[in-house]
């Protein structure tokens, strides 16, 4: 796992967490190579739009692109218009036709155990 956080400068010098992205590499079948899965990106609110979740976003694609990786991928929840947005806006698609499936509690136990 490896992350990467945004800072905040305000105007008075101090700075805060802006924000973070949490990834890790994943690895594709499909093209042979490695790409990136954000885990997680966290802009703090009062601070979004002020483009720290594009910076995040820009240094993974950079990692990707020097590193020869394929792709840059993760996962929005389906009524988070905001973020849809934002992503599409960036060129991003939508992967239809795969749904996220997961094996969690009793049925990991379960499953694990057999």
């Amino acid at each position: 796992m490896y992350g990467h956080v945004a800072e905040h400068v305000g105007e008075d010098g101090r700075s805060e967490p802006a924000g973070m992205a949490l990834w890790f590499l994943n690895f594709s079948t499909w093209t042979g190579r490695h790409g990136v899965y954000l885990e997680d990106l966290y802009v703090r609110p009062h601070l979004r739009g002020h483009g720290y979740g594009l910076a995040l976003l820009r240094t993974l694609a950079r990692i990707c692109v020097e590193r020869g990786y394929t792709r840059l991928e993760w996962s929005v929840l389906d009524w988070n218009t905001p973020a849809i947005d934002f992503y599409a806006a960036l060129g991003s698609t939508s992967m239809d036709g795969w749904t996220v499936r997961r094996l969690d509690g009793d049925a990991l136990r379960a499953l694990g155990s057999r």
